[in-house]
C-alpha cells in the first residue's frame, strides 16, 4: 500500500504510533488501557482548510517526571523544528509544535504523570 492509499486519520494514527507507546484517538480509548499510552485528537482536516491545533496527551503512572519527560522529548525532536510532512491521501499532512508545546498536566493521583504537547496540522494537497 502505497501514501496515496493511505487515509489523514490512519496516517495520523499511524504517526502517534511511532513513539513506541499505545497510542488511541482521545474518543475511542478502551476503559481497560494500561499507562503508558498516549491520546490524540483526531482532527481530519479538507486539504488546504488551514490550521488545526489538536493537543497529544502522554500518560505514564510513576512517581518520577523522567520518563514522561523524555517521551514528550522524543516527540519534540521527531517533530523538529521545521515540523514533520506525512504522506497520504494524495497530499501531506504538516505536523509541526504548537505555541504553547509541551507543558505538565496536574492530575488529582501524584503518581499520574501528564504531558500535554499543542501541535499545529495543516493538510496540503500535492
Amino acid at each position: 500500500m502505497g501514501a496515496d492509499d493511505v487515509t489523514k486519520d490512519v496516517a495520523l494514527h499511524e504517526f502517534f504510533c511511532g513513539f513506541g507507546l499505545d497510542a488511541y484517538e482521545r474518543s475511542s480509548v478502551p476503559g481497560d488501557v494500561k499507562m503508558p499510552y498516549l491520546t490524540y485528537e483526531g482532527v481530519i482536516g479538507s486539504w488546504g482548510s488551514g490550521t488545526a491545533y489538536p493537543t497529544v496527551q502522554i500518560w505514564y503512572k510513576t512517581e518520577s517526571n523522567a520518563v514522561p519527560n523524555a517521551k514528550a522529548e522524543e516527540i519534540d525532536n521527531r517533530i523538529g523544528l521545521g515540523g514533520v510532512q506525512i504522506p497520504c491521501d494524495s497530499g501531506v499532512i504538516w505536523i509541526r509544535r504548537g505555541d504553547k508545546w509541551i507543558f505538565a498536566a496536574h492530575e488529582a493521583d501524584q503518581t499520574v504523570k501528564l504531558r500535554q504537547c499543542s501541535m499545529a496540522v495543516d493538510f496540503l494537497c500535492d
